[in-house]
């Protein structure tokens, strides 16, 4: 004959909360994956630039990654990038500024790290903006002017605006100083050759320059 042992209350509930407990720690689990991986996919930003008006501004919302559903509006900040006003200043805005037109810079979604657009390329040299969440200082500008020597351009520009007689001799001394400066870096450098041929285009302009006649000699 089988005899039956009764299940105590206590031995019950140690079974129910040990249910409890695991589904507890699979719930648990589960919210734990959304947050970290699920939740951070959902999150769509990037930069986008108007043509015209020049303003760089940067969008975000929210979106389902599966079906790529949209969950929230659009956010716009235009204050963290922006183009410098020295050159903005001297833009006048164009009919493209009028028009609901914006050009992608950069698109980062769960698909992507870093998308980029045509406005890419603009952006980056003008603004402080790089791929990614790192930033950098502008320096394409300043690096393309020393490697091509148009320091003095700005000077000549003045000069032409504002000398209606002795222009041409004013050019021409302006010029035989930049050949000069060009002469003597290119001389540190250790680029005999160019600093002989930039003293003597120098001499053209300013044959008297002693400096200029020493260094077309070396």
């Amino acid at each position: 004959m089988t005899t039956t042992v009764p299940v105590s209350s206590a031995q019950s509930t140690r079974r129910t909360f040990g249910k409890l407990l695991v589904l507890g720690l699979v719930s648990f689990f589960a919210l734990l994956v959304c947050i970290v991986i699920y939740v951070p996919n959902c999150k769509v930003r990037g930069f986008e630039f108007q043509p015209g008006s020049w303003q760089v501004r940067e969008f975000e919302f929210w979106a389902e990654p599966f079906t790529n559903t949209q969950m929230t509006g659009i956010q716009h900040n235009t204050t963290r990038i922006a183009i410098d006003p020295s050159i903005t200043g001297l833009l006048k805005p164009s009919l493209a500024s009028k028009a609901n037109r914006w050009d992608l810079v950069e698109l980062n979604d769960y698909r992507y790290s870093s998308e980029t657009g045509p406005a890419a390329v603009l952006v980056d040299m003008l603004t402080t903006h790089r791929l990614g969440w790192r930033s950098k200082p502008v320096e394409f500008w300043t690096k393309w002017t020393t490697d091509n020597a148009y320091a003095s351009i700005p000077d000549l520009l003045d000069l032409a605006l504002s000398s209606s007689s002795g222009f041409s001799q004013s050019v021409k001394d302006i010029t035989s100083v930049a050949l000069l400066e060009q002469a003597k870096i290119f001389l540190a450098e250790g680029d005999l050759e160019k600093s002989v041929a930039a003293a003597t285009s120098g001499l053209a302009y300013n044959p008297q320059n002693a400096e200029l006649k020493r260094l077309a000699t070396e």
